[in-house]
Formats: structure tokens, C-alpha cells, sequence
């Protein structure tokens, strides 16, 4: 379950018009997730063309249900590959290390 996790990574795609309007998909299910008090949280988003504000936005959202957002990264849907090995990258350089 979600409770037990250290590390919560939460991520969606960009929706909205092709340079206006983006915005995390699924932003309002996001709100719904169980509370995050005390987890450490990566986010990411997934984009086309222009992620925008998307995932600032995503990073308040998870913020607001208590979890810590160490960062995230806005992914390029063309060079997945490539982000999603910096994404790893970052994510293992800024996870807390439990004692």
C-alpha cells in the first residue's frame, strides 16, 4: 500500500491545447490520493510539444496532500529513454538516505 512506501513517484501527461492551457492530467485525482505526511515524492510529466506550468502545478498538488517533492522532471514523449535516465539519476541523488 501507499503508506508503507518510503519514496512515492507521482506523474502524468500533459493535457491541454498544443501552447496554452497545459495542464496535469488527472489533477483533480491526484487531490484524492491518500495523505503523503512524512513521504518523500518525485514528480514527472510526459509532454508533446510544451509542458508549461504542468509540472509546478503537479508539484503543489502533491505538496498539498503533505509529502516532501524532492524535484521532478518535465519527460520529451520523443526521448523518454534519455529522460527517463536523468529522471533515475536524479531521483536516486536526492532520495534521503534512511538511517
Amino acid at each position: 500500500p501507499l503508506q508503507e512506501a518510503d519514496v512515492v513517484i507521482v506523474g502524468t501527461w500533459v493535457h491541454g491545447l498544443f501552447v496554452v492551457g497545459q495542464a496535469p492530467f488527472g489533477i483533480n485525482a491526484i487531490g484524492h490520493l491518500p495523505a503523503l505526511r512524512g513521504k518523500v515524492a518525485a514528480t514527472y510529466c510526459t509532454f508533446a510539444l510544451n509542458p508549461g506550468k504542468t509540472l509546478d502545478r503537479l508539484d503543489r498538488a502533491v505538496s498539498g496532500l503533505g509529502a516532501d517533492v524532492i524535484g521532478g522532471l518535465a519527460l520529451h514523449r520523443s526521448r523518454l529513454h534519455e529522460h527517463a535516465e536523468e529522471f533515475a539519476v536524479r531521483l536516486v541523488a536526492n532520495v534521503p538516505v534512511r538511517a
